[in-house]
């Protein structure tokens, strides 16, 4: 039984009419007229009443099109994890909670499939039970029957200003000096975004939304802008004009941790201790 029948029949099921169902399908009515006919050709069994330029599910058409939605999202899982398990284990593929630590793996001497943005922790837990990840770098540390989570190091938010801001004369500084201040960042920093947004809610931010446009401003302005100690991602291009205050607060800091499937603990073991290692050396 082709599965596009089955997809006819949910569609005809959810709109009510053949009509409907083809502008769904995105083909024409007599191709779903004759899709279902075949359907039911291939079951044995009527599933609609038809009336004078009138068809409805019957009973039995009502049980078809429930049991073939689930069928339906059953096959697309099944779809979506073979891609997942043949992406993990053909390529290796990290993501992030946080922007730019995974770049630290940029030399690592194996091929690896960096995710260009940040995901949120639901995220980066979906795409490793899905298998389209092998590895996350997250802030919160796992333990579930097909989760773990192994402590990689810590990081900094710091703040980098040029010698025509107030602040350039501090060796450190605080949220609170932040009051006032414009900064330019990237749009898209994972769970930085958070913990600037809530303990510097006085600063003014002014987002970015490609890496091109933050450098142009880096590059020609004295706008202050964010880094971490880990990685200088945040500021790149600065040119060394601009000198680098590490933010005090407990809340600036977070943890990093290497998460993953079980299952491919031993795969990922030389890369968590190259990336150990890269980040110990920042």
């Amino acid at each position: 039984m082709e599965i596009y029948l089955l997809e006819y029949l949910v569609a005809f099921y959810h709109t009510g009419t053949v009509e409907a169902a083809s502008k769904e399908m995105n083909v024409t009515a007599p191709t779903i007229s004759r899709g279902l006919k075949k359907l039911e050709s291939s079951l044995g069994i009527e599933l609609f009443s038809r009336e004078p330029k009138k068809i409805s599910l019957n009973q039995t058409g009502v049980f078809a099109a429930q049991k073939a939605e689930q069928l339906l999202k059953q096959l697309k899982l099944y779809q979506d994890e073979v891609l997942g398990f043949y992406r993990a284990h053909d390529e290796l593929r990290v993501t992030e909670t946080a922007w730019g630590i995974s770049r630290l793996l940029e030399d690592y001497p194996e091929e690896i499939a960096l995710s260009p943005l940040p995901v949120s922790e639901e995220q980066a837990q979906k795409l490793l039970l899905t298998r389209e990840a092998a590895m996350a770098v997250t802030t919160a540390e796992y333990s579930s029957p097909e989760l773990e989570s192994v402590f990689l190091g810590r990081d900094r938010l710091e703040i980098k200003v040029t010698k025509y801001n107030q602040l350039y004369e501090k060796s450190s500084v605080s949220f609170s000096d932040l009051a006032g201040q414009e900064f330019v960042l990237r749009k898209q920093l994972g769970v930085w975004t958070g913990i600037i947004e809530s303990n510097a809610p006085k600063a003014m931010l002014i987002y970015q939304d490609t890496q091109e446009g933050l450098n142009e401003l880096i590059r020609y302005s004295n706008f202050p802008i964010f880094s971490s100690r880990v990685n200088d991602l945040f500021s790149k291009n600065d040119g060394g004009k601009r000198k680098a205050l590490p933010i005090t607060d407990d809340s600036a800091q977070i943890e990093l941790y290497a998460t993953y499937l079980k299952a491919n603990r031993r795969k990922l073991q030389e890369l968590i201790r190259y990336l150990s290692k890269r980040l110990a050396a920042n």
